[in-house]
């Protein structure tokens, strides 16, 4: 009789593998996403199965957003130590914005020991177009569209700092009214004044008493984001 499948032993057996696969390829591997810095961009990766059957394949999607929008959000929450965090951080970190979906593939193999080779070529092949789709709409739009499943606050996030970057902060305060976001966090956040304050509510406040945001902006460019 033919053993049960499982999926758990499935997707460990495939993390595993995709560890493995990663080293040397350009992409690093956490907990079975893989991710890199490429210039100013976090790009991730990730599989999905496309249904309950895995003989469907599995879907290949791939995600970006600006280096620097996590350095933003981590600023308005008064967490910069989290600029020291791992790169990875940027995808599982718990206070940190969306990453969107920006492009999906399915792929037909699905051999565990064959598979995670399959998915980071596929990734590479998708690279360029992603590139293209950066350089050519605004991130704030691409945000506000995701190709896949996602987080709604933690996008919400990415949509408030990336209108931020684009230094629209009249757009940033009208999108930052209306959406919801996460709460500053008492133990963590060391500016009294913010505690209890949704992330939103800080951003407004500083988008409103603070005139420079250009020199903002050149402080989180030059400053928090990590190179490596």
């Amino acid at each position: 009789m033919a053993k049960k499948f499982s999926f758990p032993k499935y997707r460990d057996e495939m993390q595993k593998n995709l560890r493995t696969a990663s080293k040397g390829s350009g992409w690093k591997q956490s907990k079975g996403i893989v991710f890199r810095q490429s210039d100013d961009w976090f790009v991730a990766g990730h599989w999905r199965n496309v249904s309950s059957r895995l003989a469907d394949g599995l879907k290949v999607e791939i995600l970006a957003k600006p280096m620097a929008i996590d350095p933003m959000l981590w600023e308005t929450m008064g967490l910069e130590s989290n600029n020291s965090k791992p790169l990875s951080f940027r995808y599982w970190g718990a206070f940190t914005c969306g990453t969107p979906v920006i492009l999906s593939e399915t792929i037909t193999e699905t051999d565990p020991e064959i598979a995670p080779q399959a998915i980071l070529a596929r990734l590479n092949e998708m690279l360029p177009k992603l590139f293209v789709i950066l350089a050519t709409k605004k991130f704030s739009e691409i945000a506000k569209n995701p190709a896949g499943i996602h987080d709604n606050w933690k996008m919400n996030e990415t949509i408030t700092q990336s209108l931020r970057l684009e230094q629209r902060p009249d757009l940033a305060i009208k999108f930052a009214k209306s959406a919801k976001s996460g709460m500053s966090v008492s133990k963590l956040v060391k500016d009294k004044a913010r505690v209890g304050k949704s992330h939103n509510e800080i951003l407004i406040d500083q988008l409103t008493t603070e005139p420079n945001q250009k020199g903002f902006l050149e402080k989180v460019l030059g400053k928090f984001i990590r190179t490596k």
